[in-house]
């Protein structure tokens, strides 16, 4: 049951009868790019108005989209969804980050000395599973 408040489910709180995913399939079929298949995960596991805030689309672009009855470009919305959603990634004190801002703080060798976040932000680097897998992994390089 999603989290209530004085005037129905909590912001942010998936609503429990919307199945993205579901929509997706239905309507794209076998032909179900990758992209739309991420964009309806985050908004089966979010909601689908926080995605299109993400991607910075209105949340009828992103119910068409699922539905495939946009009438406007899928490549600029496939461009903001794999920026966004796919190469997002979960950092522990900034929340939800494009991983070129992740990459740029966990490949630094200097600790910053902007901001108190951004201190906490490159320490959490340091012991961050998604930081340490990369850096195992070698595909870390200094991004401009």
């Amino acid at each position: 049951m999603a989290a209530m408040g004085k005037r129905g489910p909590k912001k942010g709180t998936p609503q429990a009868g919307a199945d993205h995913l579901g929509t997706a399939m239905a309507a794209w079929g076998g032909d179900l790019p990758d992209w739309v298949r991420a964009l309806a995960a985050a908004a089966q596991s979010r909601t689908a108005n926080a995605v299109a805030y993400e991607i910075r689309y209105d949340p009828m672009v992103v119910h068409r989209v699922l539905r495939r009855t946009y009438d406007g470009s899928y490549d600029r919305v496939e461009a903001a969804v794999r920026a966004k959603v796919i190469q997002a990634v979960d950092c522990p004190v900034l929340g939800r980050i494009d991983d070129r801002r992740c990459q740029r703080i966990r490949t630094d060798p200097k600790p910053p000395t902007s901001s108190h976040l951004a201190i906490q932000a490159w320490r959490a680097c340091k012991t961050c599973l998604y930081g340490i897998a990369h850096q195992q992994g070698g595909r870390d390089r200094a991004v401009p």
